[in-house]
């Protein structure tokens, strides 16, 4: 089976779809999984020639890995250039998910961005999986199950951060990632995975500059989760994930992070909040 097909969904009446679901290592539904199928249960309804340029969303619920979810769609509006629509991802007869999504017609207009990150290239980094063969060894038991499950997306960060081992770091990393494998995408599938990898290494950030903070003994989940596309992008070839933590309060960290090209252009933004609940005993 194709990775893609894992997060494809079915149509099973108007504007109502079913997706199932599988394991990435962590007890409950990775919320990138169900932000990913909502994109695509939306992309359905809208014009062709229309794409996603945001979305923001509310995870309500922890999702139940041997159940399947019903994506529900509601078609807002369809102007001249802009489409908007909700959807709402439910199991058992309860939201557990809900999306409001935005798609516009390529236009022409104003240009300007920021500077990307000056950071070494991606054939200069050590691969995830390289650095992870080195350390596995020495990891805990939480640490250990993630790993064994094989990422759809292949990492190589310029951090030396370790979020699965103490330590006290700076609340940013810079990451380079890109789809492992060699299906043929569509663009709703490829916006539908760009929304996936976006909430990889992006909480996680948030409990860098906490010395005792490891995923062992923190609580952490996706509260919510924004992003904004603003050019096609080749998942297939190497992008920059540059993530900062600006702060953290009240049991919640707050994350924001910029995706560029190897051009150097910026691709999408993404901005979350989510629990990061020190366990006490």
């Amino acid at each position: 089976m194709k990775y893609i097909d894992q997060i494809r969904i079915e149509k099973s009446d108007k504007n109502e779809y079913v997706g199932k679901n599988f394991s990435i290592g962590t007890r409950h539904i990775f919320g990138g999984h169900v932000l990913a199928q909502a994109i695509l249960a939306a992309y359905d309804s809208v014009p062709e020639d229309r794409y996603l340029h945001s979305l923001h969303s509310y995870f309500i619920l922890p999702g139940d890995q041997s159940v399947n979810i019903v994506y529900r769609v509601n078609e807002i509006r369809d102007g001249g250039s802009f489409s908007t629509r909700r959807v709402l991802a439910e199991q058992k007869g309860k939201v557990i998910f809900i999306m409001a999504a935005s798609f516009q017609k390529e236009e022409q207009g104003y240009t300007h961005q920021d500077q990307s990150p000056q950071v070494a290239p991606p054939e200069e980094v050590q691969s995830f999986d390289e650095m992870k063969k080195k350390m596995y060894g020495f990891l805990p038991p939480v640490a250990k199950r993630l790993l064994e499950v094989e990422f759809p997306f292949e990492f190589k960060p310029l951090d030396l951060s370790n979020p699965m081992l103490p330590g006290k770091y700076e609340p940013r990393r810079d990451i380079y990632f890109k789809y492992r494998y060699d299906d043929s995408l569509s663009r709703p599938e490829t916006d539908a995975l760009l929304a996936y990898v976006s909430d990889y290494n992006l909480l996680s950030t948030a409990i860098l500059p906490h010395e005792k903070a490891t995923y062992e003994n923190t609580i952490m989940a996706s509260l919510d989760h924004a992003m904004w596309v603003f050019r096609p992008v080749d998942i297939q070839e190497w992008n920059l994930y540059s993530v900062n933590s600006p702060i953290a309060r009240s049991a919640r960290g707050f994350t924001t992070g910029s995706i560029y090209n190897l051009n150097g252009e910026c691709v999408s933004r993404i901005s979350q909040e989510g629990l990061i609940r020190p366990v006490t005993t």
